[in-house]
């Protein structure tokens, strides 16, 4: 699971009626909460503009193949 991601990394991430498919976008700002966690500004293009979704590591992966971070979390807890 990717933990990190840098201005210009592709993210897949879970968009309205997805029906299971995730969503190519460009990260193209990061920045910290309150409480520290880091979250990433994502750029979807459209036809019209980019629409921006703000995600953090757990709603988002590296590939359209891999599935967002929380479901990778889980599937590497359940092999302990």
């Amino acid at each position: 699971m990717k933990t990190k991601y840098e201005i210009g990394d592709e993210a897949w991430i879970y968009m309205g009626d997805h029906k299971g498919k995730t969503t190519r976008s460009v990260v193209v700002h990061s920045f910290k909460l309150y409480d520290g966690a880091i979250h990433y500004a994502c750029a979807v293009p459209t036809p019209i503009d980019d629409v921006l979704e703000v995600r953090g590591i757990f709603s988002m992966a590296e590939s359209a193949d891999t599935g967002i971070g929380l479901w990778q979390a889980v599937k590497l807890g359940s092999k302990k």
